[in-house]
């Protein structure tokens, strides 16, 4: 079915959304960085000009002498949960049958809430400590994988729910017919042998 084999595609394009922009970092107007899913996931030392004096996101800084002050910003738990969810989204797309679309909704769903829960936190850290001195602007990279863990959720919905309707009209229509597996010709239901050439039906 076509929501199934849509699936995998959209899995490898939430990871794919993983090395995209996510955020961009500001203070008072002035853009310090650009930090993509894969930042999240990893962590990344952030270099943020030396005129800048406050401490930036409330992280361990290190301070070196006639350098730019670096900001530590660590891998963060939630990011790499929803990393998770998408490389396991995409192993479990391969997975044939309603087992497979079940698994694959709720590594989507818990793709969705982990990538809110991380919004909600780096704002928390990020903001929240800096006393309004940073900025976030969240890019078309977190938006996009946002969207694409919901669509997985849907087709999965869609091929299940179309799987069960398609379950459902075969067992009221039940055949009137069958064919001979020797010659094919085709026989009644109640016929045990084949009216042409005799075989046994099935």
């Amino acid at each position: 079915m076509i929501f199934k084999k849509i699936s995998p595609a959209v899995f490898g394009l939430i990871i794919i959304c993983f090395f995209l922009p996510w955020v961009n970092v500001s203070c008072q107007n002035y853009k310090i960085a650009t930090l993509t899913g894969i930042n999240f996931v990893t962590g990344t030392t952030l270099e943020t000009p030396q005129e800048f004096k406050s401490p930036i996101f409330g992280y361990q800084q290190n301070i070196p002498k006639s350098k730019d002050k670096s900001g530590k910003i660590p891998s963060e738990i939630y990011a790499i949960l929803a990393f998770i969810c998408a490389v396991g989204g995409l192993a479990l797309s391969f997975i044939k049958g309603k087992l497979g679309s079940l698994a694959n909704i709720l590594a989507a769903s818990g793709g969705i809430i982990f990538t809110i829960l991380l919004k909600f936190k780096i704002e928390r850290e990020l903001v929240q400590k800096s006393q309004g001195l940073i900025q976030l602007d969240y890019s078309l990279g977190f938006y996009l994988t946002l969207l694409l863990f919901a669509l997985a959720v849907l087709l999965n919905i869609l091929y299940i729910s179309k799987g069960e309707s398609i379950s459902a009209t075969s067992t009221k229509i039940s055949p009137d017919y069958k064919f001979c597996p020797q010659c094919g010709t085709k026989n009644e239901i109640d016929n045990a042998f084949c009216k042409e050439c005799g075989t046994k039906l099935p």
